[in-house]
């Protein structure tokens, strides 16, 4: 089934299958991996309340952190991105992820967990907005709605697939392996 092929797997068979552009399969991509931190931790509450030994509210602080620095933070990429260029910022939030979401697998209490999600929160903020600009600055007219709407499809598509991950691994291999992986696929 398409849940046990691997998300860069199942997105080159995408682009191939749909003879995707450079900047369509570069979309599918980014918008796959970006989606999975946005979900991730939401499956993984109970593993993280047992392993820091306190309630799902003080560890839901994870997801909160995340969304206000990732809702705040979205005001801050547009005009960087049009002062550096988009490439250049969409590269360096992306290592920000992939140090926060290495963090969070490393993260030794639950306040460091926090702190990285809200570093990959703050990172994480400008990939969404700025790609999207990226596609619209570099796609034709007749081609825009279509690579857009690809995007959109594969990031929510992340997301679900996050959850999925993020649940799975955490029941099996452990939370810090979820986390691990979402850096890894960042990379």
């Amino acid at each position: 089934s398409a849940l046990e092929v691997p998300p860069l797997v199942l997105v080159a068979k995408v682009n191939k299958a749909l003879r995707l552009s450079a900047v369509d399969r570069k979309a599918t991509a980014l918008g796959l991996t970006i989606g999975q931190p946005l979900a991730n931790a939401r499956a993984m509450l109970p593993a993280l309340a047992a392993e820091f030994n306190t309630s799902s509210v003080a560890v839901a602080l994870c997801i909160s952190g995340f969304a206000i620095a990732y809702g705040v933070m979205q005001l801050v990429y547009g005009p960087l991105a049009d002062h550096f260029g988009k490439p250049r910022v969409i590269a360096w939030v992306s290592v920000g992820c992939v140090v926060g979401t290495g963090l969070a697998s490393l993260a030794p209490t639950l306040n460091a967990l926090i702190f990285a999600r809200v570093l990959t929160g703050m990172t994480a903020a400008g990939i969404i907005p700025i790609a999207m600009a990226h596609i619209g600055d570099n796609s034709t007219s007749e081609h825009r709605q279509a690579a857009l709407a690809q995007f959109i499809s594969a990031t929510i598509l992340g997301a679900m697939m996050g959850q999925l991950i993020g649940g799975f691994a955490s029941d099996t291999v452990g939370w810090r392996w979820a986390f691990a992986l979402i850096a890894f696929l960042f990379v």
